[in-house]
């Protein structure tokens, strides 16, 4: 979420900063947008992916452009199924163009983040929430992926491991988090094999969806220990982790969204 909100992207600075983390994903459309830019300009000492969003806030392209993804108000507003099932329900007709729409706001945001950041050679993403993990987004992206250098696709497939010894952990055994979970994995077996033949690399294991909202040192230790059993040697591993928390004075942001505390002056808009 770098690049969403000023008090966010210092948090995640100060971790990077700490050597905690290193690399970032930064908001095309975030509030923040130009200060994370000159904030990754003073260090480089991180890797920066493009997140794409289709999920909260205004789109980059001219609203005519992309008005089956937002509400009168111009904003997007579909949750992940929400959008999918819009999609799915509709006619032949209105899904070209709504993956013609979908391809115009990823290209305009890919092209924003890489203008600003100096971007010259081959591109890395990922999506706000996993939107892109979508199937018609995925096929849009791959599209955009045609006329633009991207490299790495962020494939969220986490294998399932067990830690019982964490705090919450019978909500995301027997919640929405193993639904998310189990979904995403059985979408990445068939992403994997198509971006492996246009060459575009992944994360061969990724840590962060089944505990999403609970994360501890515990359970990144349990995700690798059962990826150090399974994985062949020199494997690349993602671990998602969100340290920003908004600031109490940029709530206004989500407005419509029930503040909830969650760590210091953070508070919750998934």
């Amino acid at each position: 979420d770098y690049g969403l909100t000023k008090g966010i992207t210092d948090k995640i600075l100060d971790v990077i900063d700490h050597g905690a983390v290193n690399s970032a994903s930064i908001f095309p459309n975030g509030y923040a947008f130009d200060y994370a830019v000159e904030e990754y300009k003073k260090r480089r000492n991180f890797r920066l992916s493009i997140h794409l969003n289709l999920a909260e806030g205004l789109p980059l392209s001219p609203g005519e452009k992309v008005h089956l993804l937002t509400d009168q108000e111009g904003k997007f507003c579909y949750t992940f199924l929400q959008l999918w099932q819009k999609y799915h329900l509709a006619s032949s007709t209105t899904k070209e163009l709504m993956r013609q729409q979908v391809r115009i706001e990823l290209t305009t945001q890919i092209k924003k983040a890489k203008q600003a950041l100096n971007l010259t050679s081959s591109i890395q993403v990922d999506s706000h929430i996993h939107y892109h993990m979508i199937p018609f987004v995925f096929d849009a992206l791959l599209d955009v992926a045609k006329d633009l250098p991207i490299s790495y696709i962020r494939i969220p497939n986490e294998p399932f491991f067990i830690a019982f010894k964490e705090e919450h952990w019978i909500n995301n055994y027997f919640g929405p988090n193993i639904f998310k979970h189990c979904l995403l994995n059985f979408l990445a077996r068939d992403y994997k094999k198509r971006l492996s033949r246009m060459n575009i690399a992944s994360c061969d294991y990724f840590v962060g969806s089944l505990f999403t909202g609970n994360i501890t040192v515990g359970v990144i230790q349990s995700a690798l220990l059962k990826i150090k059993r399974i994985a062949p040697q020199g494997s690349l591993v993602e671990i998602l982790l969100h340290p920003g928390g908004a600031e109490e004075q940029e709530k206004h942001y989500w407005k419509n969204q029930e503040y909830l505390g969650i760590g210091p002056g953070a508070f919750s808009y998934l």
